[in-house]
């Protein structure tokens, strides 16, 4: 857990709580706005802001159904399968070509890999055009193809489920019991005690089909030892376009605590344009 707060200055990049800033023109060369990485925080823990002017995840939706109980089948019904970074409603996405990007990549794959995280977000900022989408597809399919990617979420304004964040949990979740099978059997058990669960508020989502499971798999000596090895970063692409600026902020105060409360530490890589609420509310989040 982190005790750093507020934005850090580039000035103090490569301290303990490193700020990236880079400037760099959109692939285009066309200046649309900076690309660069800051850092600042949640209450509690350190995020790096990208700013912009596993091999595990399969499509959960293809999963065997014929072994699904009825609580699994009924999560994959509240899932937004086209979210997914490798959808088939999103074949052939935006991503970086060869030799574009490189140094916010490699930045950005620098805080994936390693080992003991000093920051649980990152976030990933700049105006419509700038190549966000494109820069976290290429780390989805990097970390996919690595084993690294728990989940991931890619909204869109204009797609039916892709800007409902009622959908978020369940799509989440739906991977995670991919890509984290020993907390399968504990969403079962939750989703078959409360079948109404996906009608319920995010909050209580989380709490049943997030916290609750992956709680119950790290007290469990058969699983417990397996948890760190398994891949907890989550993508979330285009947190803008999910709703309203309220639905945003609550969404990332969400995360927030989701990220105190956990009994293993996920991170969270996430992008949007550079809106001053979400901006707030990263660096301000009481």
């Amino acid at each position: 857990m982190m005790e750093q707060r507020g934005l850090v200055e580039p000035s103090q990049a490569h301290s303990t709580h490193e700020t990236y800033q880079h400037h760099l023109r959109p692939p285009s060369d066309t200046i649309i706005g900076p690309i660069g990485i800051n850092g600042g925080v949640f209450s509690g823990h350190a995020t790096p802001i990208i700013n912009q002017g596993s091999g595990n995840i399969h499509n959960a939706f293809h999963h065997n159904h014929s072994k699904m109980t009825r609580g699994m089948k009924s999560l994959h019904k509240s899932v937004a399968p086209g979210a997914f970074h490798n959808a088939l409603e999103r074949q052939d996405p935006p991503k970086c070509h060869a030799s574009t990007r490189e140094a916010v990549i490699r930045d950005i794959m620098h805080w994936v890999e390693e080992l003991e995280k000093e920051r649980q977000f990152m976030w990933v900022h700049g105006p419509a055009g700038a190549g966000k989408s494109a820069i976290l597809q290429t780390i989805a399919e990097l970390c996919h193809a690595a084993g690294l990617l728990g989940a991931s979420f890619f909204f869109s304004r204009t797609a039916g489920g892709r800007n409902d964040a009622d959908l978020l949990v369940p799509t989440l979740v739906s991977q995670l019991c991919i890509s984290i099978p020993e907390m399968r059997s504990h969403v079962e058990v939750s989703l078959e005690r409360d079948p109404l669960i996906l009608s319920r508020s995010v909050e209580a989502q989380l709490e049943s089909l997030l916290f609750g499971p992956l709680t119950r798999a790290a007290c469990d000596p058969l699983t417990e030892g397996l948890l760190r090895s398994r891949p907890r970063l989550i993508i979330l692409d285009g947190l803008d376009e999910c709703g309203q600026p309220k639905t945003q902020r609550h969404l990332l105060t969400l995360l927030s605590g989701a990220a105190l409360k956990l009994p293993i530490p996920f991170f969270f890589l996430i992008a949007s344009r550079p809106e001053q609420h979400i901006r707030n509310t990263f660096i301000s989040q009481p």
